[in-house]
């Protein structure tokens, strides 16, 4: 406030000497190349060499749409696109799959599907209630989608549940 109030200005001329610049470098995480991917907004991920989830968000008045498919890439050109449904609004969906692996998981309320691009040309889809028991996704990722999705695992059960309620 008060640079902002004096009426004068003084110049300078020379060269500045900047302050010391440090940089601090970690090391690489080991577990990074295997670690589970979660991704729950907009954007183009790879899951496999020539296999992406391409996921877009768009405005239709008060509602948000979310629109996905899975595109398979032959000689770096798009050319088959399956469509993956989502719900509407912010934070309605999750996705997650492990690195290595031909599975892509997607998590909502009430359900998870999966859908299996090891044959690309034949992508296979499954769902499953979230209450049921045994469910086959991988403990690694089911903690993963845990905290994006707000959802809370039983690792007793197996099941995907939904969180409690939190009004009185």
């Amino acid at each position: 406030e008060a640079l902002a109030e004096r009426s004068w200005i003084q110049t300078a001329t020379g060269s500045f000497q900047s302050g010391v610049v440090t940089f601090r470098v970690l090391d690489a995480d080991p577990q990074a190349a295997t670690r589970p991917r979660i991704a729950s907004n907009a954007g183009r991920y790879a899951l496999s060499e020539g296999v992406a989830l391409v996921v877009s968000r768009k405005r239709d008045g008060v509602r948000i749409i979310n629109e996905a498919s899975l595109v398979r890439y032959q000689d770096r050109k798009e050319s088959v696109s399956i469509h993956v449904p989502l719900p509407d609004g912010y934070d309605s969906w999750a996705t997650g799959w492990q690195p290595g692996s031909t599975l892509l998981w997607i998590a909502e309320r009430g359900k998870l599907r999966s859908y299996d691009f090891q044959n690309p040309a034949d992508i296979k889809t499954a769902e499953y209630d979230s209450g049921s028991d045994g469910l086959p996704i991988a403990h690694e990722l089911k903690e993963a989608l845990k905290p994006v999705f707000g959802m809370s695992v039983s690792s007793d059960t197996k099941q995907i549940l939904p969180p409690a309620s939190t009004s009185p």
